[in-house]
């Protein structure tokens, strides 16, 4: 169990540096929000939850919402 926490704790530490390398620290901190639609998508994909209305609400709220942010100004 050490491991396990040990390894996912260094590879997300890794996957976030490495994105904020990429992206910077502003649309970095914007990707964070996605967390909440990945969770509810890998619980309907590994543990078979069905998706409800509250997920559906929640996702239609922050895809838009990170794009209305990240998009290029005028």
């Amino acid at each position: 169990m050490l491991a396990a926490a040990v390894l996912s704790g260094v590879m997300s530490q890794g996957a976030y540096s490495f994105m904020q390398r990429e992206l910077g620290a502003s649309r970095t901190a914007l990707m964070l929000y996605l967390a909440p639609v990945y969770a509810a998508a890998l619980a309907w994909m590994l543990l078979g939850e069905r998706p409800g209305w509250y997920h559906l609400a929640g996702a239609a709220l922050i895809l838009p919402s990170i794009w209305l942010a990240t998009r290029p100004g005028r």
